[in-house]
């Protein structure tokens, strides 16, 4: 089996930055207990030439029994890609805010959309500076 996007994205990271991924993923996806399953298995391959093993195998490794269906495979398959959205979202949410003008532009857009002019004028004149 190739590597997945999922991994082929997670591998660009280092290990501290997997860690803290890992721990947004648990705090923010707490109840979604078959996302958080599928990446503390895949999380396994960060950095290792062995490829992860096909969706039967690794459904089986993941779930400790053998699927039922193929929509459980699907699932599974589904999941890995979730992962990756969210891997995606992660790495953009982190940047911005690193970023302190797009961080500041943001909230501009946010005061504007809110129709709070008074307070978007202010952060406009802030942003001018």
């Amino acid at each position: 089996m190739k590597k997945n996007t999922f991994l082929t994205h997670l591998d660009t990271l280092k290990p501290a930055e997997v860690k803290k991924f890992g721990a947004h993923l648990k705090l923010k996806y707490a109840k979604a207990e078959r996302l958080l399953k599928a990446y503390d298995y895949y999380v396994t391959f960060h950095k290792k030439a062995k490829l992860p093993p096909v969706l039967e195998v690794a459904f089986q490794k993941i779930n400790a029994r053998k699927h039922k269906s193929e929509s459980e495979l699907k699932y599974l398959s589904t999941d890995v890609s979730d992962l990756f959205l969210k891997l995606q979202d992660y790495l953009i949410q982190e940047k911005i805010l690193k970023t302190k003008f797009e961080k500041e532009f943001l909230w501009l857009q946010i005061l504007e959309e809110k129709g709070l002019s008074h307070q978007r004028n202010l952060q406009f004149e802030k942003l001018k500076k």
